[in-house]
């Protein structure tokens, strides 16, 4: 799926296609760097539900839309939610690379969405 996609963006450009070592090497790259952005979130809420201080976390959590889908409050407590993406790369944004103060923005326009949606859930 990633090659074929790769060939649309190759062929678009002029270019005759995209190997398959290209592609293979590209995929492992992107899974190296999605590993990365993941273990952060997963450090961050694994140090929250550690500490022993959650500090309301846990409620903004169970408002917000998880990563895992709902759950109940013990597996909330070790879910990622949107807001815990946001925070550990507001802890750490160069880890977006370059562009990370676009893509920051556009994780906290997506988390503001989100609690809008969740906001008009409650109200109905």
């Amino acid at each position: 799926m990633l090659r074929k996609r790769m060939e649309s963006i190759a062929v678009a450009h002029g270019l005759e296609g995209v190997s398959l070592e290209c592609a293979n090497t590209l995929n492992a790259m992107l899974d190296v760097y999605l590993k990365k952005l993941i273990r952060s979130c997963v450090d961050l809420v694994g140090a929250r539900s550690t500490d022993g201080r959650e500090q309301g976390l846990v409620k903004q959590q169970q408002s917000q839309n998880k990563v895992n889908g709902p759950s109940d409050r013990r597996q909330d407590e070790r879910s990622v939610s949107l807001l815990d993406f946001r925070t550990a790369m507001e802890l750490n944004p160069h880890q977006l690379g370059e562009d990370w103060p676009t893509l920051l923005e556009r994780i906290s326009i997506q988390v503001f969405r989100e609690e809008q949606r969740c906001e008009r859930n409650h109200q109905l």
